[in-house]
């Protein structure tokens, strides 16, 4: 089976590095650049060219991965839906992120705000030991600024997937820092994750 693979907010196909997939062919798809305004239904039409629907697929996500993962699974119809440390709407969003959509916080987002805020990003994203800090960092500069504004933007103001993706997976840790699990349902729990 044919598996697509979507990365968080700001990440590229690095996040899958490590991921044995074995007897399935991995297809990792990196973030499309789209104009301001754009939705997480816009990154999904934008990537379902790539996914090649006459043949059974799965979509994993993680973040907003596995948001746009259940935009796209409209379109392309998958077998599977695996989203990891996700939400399924604006109800599993914590209060402080549903607050802030609309009120555009990513305004503010400059290199020199993401230096001076290296230290608690990499703990709020659990990274940790030389090599996950080395990837983290890379990862950083993957996207332009403004590109990390739209995709920021979409993200806080998605309001779910069209419809209930049939035969979602979600995974998630219950002690996910960016992410929390508080809200979170119908989920498989990964204790100290």
């Amino acid at each position: 089976m044919d598996v697509y693979l979507l990365p968080g907010l700001g990440a590229d196909h690095r996040l899958y590095e490590r991921m044995a997939l074995a007897g399935h062919e991995r297809h990792a798809l990196d973030w499309p650049e789209l104009p301001v305004g754009s939705t997480l239904a816009d990154f999904a039409k934008a990537l379902a060219p790539r996914v090649d629907r006459s043949r059974p697929h799965a979509l994993i996500g993680v973040s907003m991965g596995g948001m746009v993962a259940q935009e796209l699974a409209a379109l392309t119809a998958p077998q599977r839906v695996i989203i990891i440390s996700s939400w399924k709407g604006p109800a599993e969003m914590p209060t402080p992120i549903r607050l802030l959509r609309g009120t555009h916080p990513e305004r503010v987002l400059t290199r020199a705000f993401m230096q001076h805020t290296l230290p608690f990003m990499r703990w709020q994203m659990g990274v940790e030991g030389p090599e996950e800090i080395a990837l983290f960092d890379a990862l950083l500069n993957v996207h332009t600024v403004a590109q990390l504004k739209v995709q920021i933007n979409a993200c806080l103001n998605w309001a779910g997937p069209p419809r209930p993706v049939p035969g979602l997976v979600h995974i998630h840790g219950d002690h996910d820092r960016l992410m929390p699990f508080a809200h979170v349902k119908d989920a498989l729990v990964v204790k100290g994750g």
